[in-house]
């Protein structure tokens, strides 16, 4: 069957997400304890990719969308542990993405947030990280600031950690979070063809060559 297609009379901007979060506790203060964990591998990807200057959108992810308001789209892709093994509790309360095949749409004149970061658009895009207060992390402060511009055919990667605040009397011990993200600029489209269930998933792999800003920090 042949796909159905979408040309808009006004082209979005596409930002490719890719996220690895690990969460950790002292015991495996070693990288080598995390080693496998941090590492990017291939992902079985259910979200939308971009091919010979189309755009591919899953079907069921965009039907509710009014596309002539949205200026900018982006598709993630989590790199974990299988969702049977990964820590459910953390991703809703840090990472608001914690769904397979996840896509964010932006209006126009929206600000874009999600995660730690907002992209900024002056009038090229910058992409920018949140105050950890403003997101309810403490340990280490981090104010607001550009990380860098996000430019077509240019991935960037971004990893971060921090370590959450406990009370005795939850009985927890602290948590470590170590986070990785590669934040990759498709381009502007206008032609969309969308992905029925049969045509997913599909397997992605990161950009080998990408740029790093490395904000990794000594928790101990």
């Amino acid at each position: 069957m042949k796909q159905q297609e979408i040309l808009l009379t006004r082209p979005v901007k596409v930002v490719q997400v890719f996220r690895n979060i690990n969460v950790y506790t002292k015991a495996q203060k070693s990288f080598a304890d995390r080693k496998d964990a941090v590492s990017w591998k291939s992902m079985a990807s259910r979200s939308g990719y971009v091919q010979d200057g189309i755009l591919y959108l899953p079907e069921h992810l965009l039907s509710s969308q009014d596309l002539k308001s949205i200026e900018l789209i982006t598709i993630e892709d989590d790199n974990h542990t299988p969702p049977q093994e990964r820590d459910l509790r953390y991703d809703k309360r840090i990472n608001d993405n914690y769904d397979e095949g996840m896509i964010h749409y932006f209006k126009h004149g929206v600000r874009i947030q999600f995660d730690l970061f907002e992209i900024k658009r002056n009038p090229h895009l910058e992409l920018h990280l949140r105050n950890y207060n403003a997101i309810g992390l403490t340990i280490p402060q981090r104010e607001a600031f550009k990380l860098c511009d996000l430019k077509a055919g240019a991935p960037v990667e971004i990893k971060i950690n921090h370590k959450t605040d406990f009370s005795m009397s939850s009985r927890r011990g602290r948590e470590f979070v170590e986070q990785a993200y590669i934040f990759d600029f498709l381009g502007d489209f206008n032609h969309i063809r969308l992905l029925t269930e049969q045509d997913l998933p599909f397997t992605k792999q990161v950009a080998e060559h990408r740029k790093l800003v490395d904000l990794l920090k000594s928790l101990w």
